[in-house]
């Protein structure tokens, strides 16, 4: 059974009892950002706002996106590295922007095979 990074996130945030306020303020995003991420309205948050999440738990990005525990994910490539360094870069907003583009390009990738 896999549980949601909403509800991953909800839990992790009320056990050490943190306002969303709070953790949206040392994540660098706002509250209605993490409210929309903790239910399930935002879905692809982008890899740096997890990494920030993840950090302020004290948990991987793995964890917060694993839907098979037994299932491991593999090493980043250099090309990616160097494209998530190039995105942390950018402002909030571009990154959304960013995540839309790359999201409709997957859907269509996946629609033409």
């Amino acid at each position: 059974m896999h549980t949601s990074l909403a509800k991953k996130l909800y839990t992790l945030r009320h056990n050490q009892q943190l306002k969303q306020q709070t953790v949206a303020q040392l994540a660098g995003i706002t509250q209605a950002t993490l409210s929309r991420i903790e239910s399930g309205l935002t879905k692809n948050p982008s890899l740096i706002k997890l990494q920030k999440l993840a950090r302020i738990f004290g948990v991987s990005v793995d964890f917060l996106l694993e839907e098979h525990p037994n299932c491991p994910r593999g090493h980043l490539s250099q090309r990616a590295e160097v494209l998530i360094e190039y995105y942390s870069r950018c402002s909030e907003e571009t990154q959304e922007c960013i995540d839309n583009i790359v999201h409709t390009l997957v859907r269509h990738e996946l629609h033409t095979k």
